[in-house]
Formats: structure tokens, sequence, C-alpha cells
């Protein structure tokens, strides 16, 4: 039962951040020097405005504006050419109605999925 549960959560969050990035007007791939691929980009789009909108009261107006790697690619492995794990930092700068807010965003790929983690 935790199980489906826990499946039916990741389902929604997933494509609700999505839609978040649709509706509000984001293009991806981000600008910027971010190394997240555009799945992992458009998952953690939502998340990262809502931490911008709790230091931006009132706001509701969002654009990444840059994107920039913090902490290098560690750990990393590669199956087909394509990367299955590995973790990485960046920080996304978000235009919040005028004021510039650094995200710190730590992902970490563990062969199935992409995870990240907001400071």
């Amino acid at each position: 039962m935790k199980k489906k549960i826990l499946s039916t959560l990741l389902i929604f969050s997933c494509g609700l951040a999505s839609f978040a990035g649709g509706y509000l007007n984001t293009k991806f791939p981000l600008p910027g020097e971010s190394i997240a691929d555009h799945k992992a980009q458009i998952n953690t789009i939502g998340y990262v405005f809502s931490y911008a909108a709790r230091n931006v009261r009132g706001c509701n107006n969002f654009k990444v504006t840059d994107t920039k790697v913090t902490a290098e690619l560690q750990n990393a492995s590669y199956k087909n050419g394509r990367l299955i794990t590995g973790n990485w930092s960046e920080e996304w700068v978000v235009d919040a109605c005028g004021i510039n807010v650094n995200v710190p965003v730590d992902f970490k790929i563990n062969k199935s999925h992409t995870e990240f983690y907001l400071k």
C-alpha cells in the first residue's frame, strides 16, 4: 500500500512540475551551463520557483535567467554513453519580480532516476 501511494505521489509531482514549467512559459533547456538533462530540469523547476516565492513574498512572476555548475560531476558512471550515476551541484538564478534569487540545487543520478535537493 505504501509503495502504491508513494508511486502515485511521485507521478503526480512530476506531472505537476511539468505543468508548472509550461504554465509559467519556461523554455527548456534552461539558459546557462546546467548539466541537468531536459527531464531533470522540468522536474526541478516548480520546486525552484517555490523556493524563490518563499524569498520574494507576493511575487507570482518567475523566470530562470541563468544556471551554473557549482560542484563538478563526481562518482560518474556511464552505460552506452549515457550518464547513469553521479552527483553535482548547481545554482539557478531566478528573476522573481525583478529580484534575483540564487537557488542552490544538488543533483544525484541513481541508475533509474535523478534526485534533486534544494538547500
